[in-house]
């Protein structure tokens, strides 16, 4: 008999993992094999980033120049695979999350977008969301900034957008807010409390601004305006400030990822009309559980909303490591010293993708796939990653039959 999900356990939030730099990359950034995707010096401080300064790298046009960053058009290798014709058709994103932090020269950005996108494609994605770490200085913060040796500024971002479009995939581009210094400080990105909440939405604003330019200019198909701030939820004005720079600078579509806690009780921001889902459900279900067993757990916690709302949602984040136990805190992204055990995230990988099918949602993109993975060597990446794990159930998965209303 298929076990129903039970209450949702453990602290709110998702952590997050990026995987070692791969031998022989010796013109991309390596980052911690521990927490979030964070920065070189582990949190310990904001040498980089000068005093009373918005953002650490200049994200304006350079001086007498009309273009913005990320704007032309760049040159890039010809795509060696693309899409399929019948893939594209299918009117459900089936995405895979990249985490973009590779920092280098453009040769450098544009070899590994290439390794790294032909691995999405080959998994039968049709879209990609790609994701990049900005900062915030603690859990009392007075201002957002991207950082030069973390944050991609938005020309080399529009290189990887640019390549992923080549390919035929759907691109959303998505900032999102490194715990380091949060986590340091007693927090995470859900429980900021900015000292003035205007002042700190000012530098979110201007910090986004460029990547709205680059996101038009490239064609990206999705804008993602925040990730799981569960605390700013009500900053309504805020929100809408955010919300105009990006219909004025963007023009496409524009949404929110919510926390899997807020997400289930309808928390969202009123002003982001499209909203999507970082889904972490913690279930009370063993190692041993069944795919049918998980799946009927999945649907059960996605059944906190309407059929209708579903049916407008997509997963934004579907990720869990590959260990014992982790079904019951998915967003604890596991030991560096335990057994590595590929079936409890194929299985759950499965399942969520049976639920996802059977009620329609708009789609679903696996967290996630690190801008310095090297796919034919990953057996001794961290639990976190797939590759080698549960790709092989998001292959089954992109390779079933998809609708969505």
């Amino acid at each position: 008999m298929a076990v129903a999900a039970t209450s949702l356990l453990g602290v709110a939030g998702c952590g997050r993992l990026a995987p070692a730099l791969p031998a022989g990359s010796a013109q991309v950034q390596a980052f911690p094999e521990t927490g979030d995707p964070g920065r070189p010096d582990g949190g310990a401080g904001n040498s980089l980033v000068p005093s009373g300064t918005p953002g650490a790298f200049d994200t304006g046009s350079a001086p007498g120049s009309s273009t913005a960053p990320g704007s032309a058009t760049p040159s890039i290798p010809a795509p060696g695979v693309r899409v399929s014709s019948g893939v594209q058709s299918i009117n459900a994103d089936l995405g895979v999350e990249v985490y973009w932090h590779t920092i280098g020269d453009p040769a450098s950005v544009d070899k590994q977008a290439a390794r790294i996108l032909d691995y999405v494609v080959g998994l039968g994605a049709n879209a990609v969301a790609v994701t990049f770490p900005i900062f915030t200085d603690g859990a009392k913060p007075t201002r957002a900034y991207g950082t030069p040796d973390a944050t991609p500024d938005p020309t080399a971002l529009g290189r990887v957008v640019a390549a992923s479009k080549a390919r035929g995939l759907r691109v959303t581009v998505r900032p999102l807010i490194d715990e380091a210094d949060i986590i340091s400080s007693g927090g995470w990105r859900g429980s900021l409390q900015p000292a003035d909440v205007n002042s700190w939405f000012a530098s979110y604003r201007a910090l986004l601004g460029p990547y709205f330019t680059m996101a038009r200019a490239q064609r990206a198909d999705e804008f993602v305006v925040g990730t799981e701030l569960n605390s700013l939820i009500d900053a309504d004005a805020q929100w809408r400030g955010v919300m105009a720079d990006g219909t004025a600078k963007y023009g496409g579509e524009l949404t929110y990822a919510s926390n899997w806690d807020s997400w289930a009780h309808d928390q969202v921001p009123s002003a982001v009309p499209d909203v999507g889902v970082d889904a972490y459900p913690p279930l009370k279900l063993p190692d041993t559980a069944s795919v049918d067993q998980l799946s009927a757990a999945w649907t059960a916690w996605l059944r906190h909303r309407s059929g209708a709302t579903l049916e407008k949602t997509a997963i934004q984040e579907l990720g869990i490591p590959a260990q014992a136990g982790a079904y019951t805190k998915p967003n604890s992204w596991g030991s560096a010293s335990a057994a590595i055990k590929p079936q409890i995230q194929i299985n759950w990988f499965a399942a969520a993708c049976q639920s996802a099918r059977a009620l329609h949602l708009r789609g679903l993109y696996f967290w996630m796939v690190d801008s310095n993975a090297v796919p034919d060597h990953a057996q001794n990446d961290p639990s976190g990653s797939f590759i080698g794990r549960g790709d092989s159930a998001i292959k089954s998965c992109f390779a079933e039959p998809w609708s969505h209303s």
